[in-house]
């Protein structure tokens, strides 16, 4: 049976295999947040110019919105993290 110590250091182990391929989380959310962006502009474009229930029009708006500001925001903190370091 292993003590606290021993699995304490598996468990570092492995975050440090995920550190790997992810360097920084602001960064895997702002690119996550760009691809939402872009998904939710085209079908706001797509709906807007359409006719469709208003409903639908601006829920893709405010989605479209919340993305967008949701990757710049976590840009933002990705070039703030790189000034600190």
């Amino acid at each position: 049976m292993k003590n606290c110590n021993e699995l304490e250091g598996e468990v570092n182990m492995g975050n440090a295999n995920n550190d790997l391929l992810i360097e920084n989380e602001n960064l895997f959310r702002a690119l996550f947040s760009a691809v939402g962006a872009v998904l939710f502009t085209l079908l706001a474009v797509n709906f807007v110019m359409s006719a469709g229930l208003l409903l639908f029009k601006v829920l893709f708006v405010l989605a479209a919105l919340y993305f967008s500001l949701s990757t710049l925001a976590y840009a933002a903190y990705y070039t703030n993290d790189l000034q600190d370091d």
